[in-house]
C-alpha cells in the first residue's frame, strides 16, 4: 500500500463511506465530516455523532450544559462547530431577540373607572380597546337585582367611577334607567346604534343585531370619553321642542316621517327606539344639549329623505 494505514467503514448521513486513513490525514478528515474522533492508544475510532462520550469536539452535539442542546449546532453557550465545558458557558444574547424585545409596545394605562356592560362579548370588545376592569350584568334585566345593585355600590370606593356602556336598544335604555336611580353616582357613556350593529350572522347573533359588543374600538372610546352624569329634575326639553323639530305629532295627526325621524335621532343619540314621552325623559335626564340634538338631527334628515316611510307617529 505505499505506507502503513487502516481501513475504516464510517457511517456519514446514513452512508457507508469506506475510508483508507493514515495518522497524518485521519484527525483532518474527521474533523472536517463534523465526527466525534477519539484517540484509544495507536488506535483511532470513528464513532456516531450521537456518542455519549463528554469530550469537546467540533460540531459535536452533546448535552446542553456542554454546549449542546440536542438541536442543530448545539445550544445554550454554543453555535454549530463550538462547544464549551460545563461552567465556562459564554453569556451571549441574539441580536434578533434583543431587538424584538425593544419593539414591545408598554401596556396601556390602566383606565380608572369600573365598566358595566351587559353581555360577555361586549366586556370582550371594551377588554380589546382598552384596559380597564369590566363588570357583566350577563343580562339587561338583572339592572333591578338587589344583589347586583350592592356590589355596584360596594365598587364606588375602589374606583374613580362607575361608567354604564350598555347596548344603545330597549334593553338598554330601560337597564340604564333603573341603574340611574339606584346608583345616582354612576356615568353614562351612549354608543351611536348605527355603529353597533351586527354585519354578519355570529353564533346566534344574526345581521343587523345592536350591541356595544360590534361596536369598534373608536366608538367606545369615544363613548367613554363623552360620558355624561345623570341629572334629576332638569326640564331643558318638553314636547312642545320636539314638535318643532318634527320629532312628535300631534294628536290624531299622521304622517310626516315622525317615528323614523325619532328613531333615528335616538339612534345617534345611543339610547334606544324611544316614542315622544320617553325621548323627553332621556333627553333631560341624561343631560342632552340642544347642539347635541340639532347634531342629531342633522345627521337624521338627508337619510330620512334618501328613505322616505310615510308612518303613524
Amino acid at each position: 500500500m505505499g505506507q502503513f494505514g487502516l481501513f475504516y467503514s464510517v457511517k456519514i448521513s446514513n452512508r457507508h463511506v469506506h475510508l483508507h486513513l493514515n495518522n497524518d490525514t485521519i484527525r483532518p478528515i474527521l474533523r472536517t465530516s463534523c465526527i466525534h474522533a477519539s484517540f484509544h492508544g495507536d488506535n483511532y475510532a470513528a464513532e456516531n455523532p450521537r456518542s455519549q462520550r463528554q469530550e469537546p469536539s467540533i460540531g459535536r452535539r452533546g448535552p446542553p450544559s456542554q454546549g449542546g442542546g440536542g438541536g442543530r449546532g448545539g445550544g445554550r453557550g454554543g453555535g454549530r462547530g463550538r462547544s464549551f465545558p460545563q461552567g465556562q458557558e459564554t453569556q451571549r444574547s441574539s441580536p434578533r431577540v434583543a431587538n424584538r424585545s425593544n419593539l414591545q409596545t408598554p401596556p396601556a394605562p390602566k383606565y380608572d373607572m369600573l365598566v358595566v356592560v351587559e353581555g360577555v362579548n361586549d366586556m370582550k370588545a371594551v377588554r380589546k380597546t382598552l384596559n380597564a376592569d369590566v363588570y357583566v350584568l350577563g343580562t339587561a334585566t338583572r339592572a333591578g337585582d338587589p344583589q347586583v345593585h350592592n356590589e355596584l355600590l360596594s365598587f364606588l370606593s375602589k374606583y374613580k367611577g362607575i361608567v354604564l356602556l350598555l347596548d344603545p336598544d330597549v334593553a338598554g335604555r330601560q337597564a340604564r334607567n333603573i341603574l340611574n336611580k339606584s346608583i345616582p353616582e354612576c356615568w353614562h357613556a351612549f354608543v351611536p346604534s348605527p355603529l353597533a350593529v351586527a354585519t354578519q350572522a355570529r353564533g346566534y347573533k344574526e345581521v343587523g343585531n345592536i350591541g356595544v359588543e360590534h361596536a369598534p374600538p373608536r366608538a367606545i372610546i369615544e363613548a367613554l370619553k363623552r360620558r355624561r352624569k345623570g341629572v334629576e329634575g332638569r326640564n331643558e326639553f318638553n314636547k312642545e321642542n320636539l314638535y318643532d323639530v318634527g320629532l312628535v305629532a300631534a294628536e290624531f295627526e299622521r304622517g310626516g316621517n315622525v317615528r323614523e325621524r325619532r328613531n333615528l335621532v335616538c339612534g345617534f343619540l345611543g339610547i334606544g327606539m324611544s316614542d315622544g314621552k320617553q325621548l323627553v325623559k332621556q333627553l333631560n335626564t341624561y343631560g342632552f344639549s340642544k347642539e347635541d340634538l340639532a347634531a342629531a338631527l342633522a345627521w337624521a334628515e338627508p337619510r330620512l329623505l334618501a328613505n322616505p316611510k310615510e308612518e303613524d307617529s
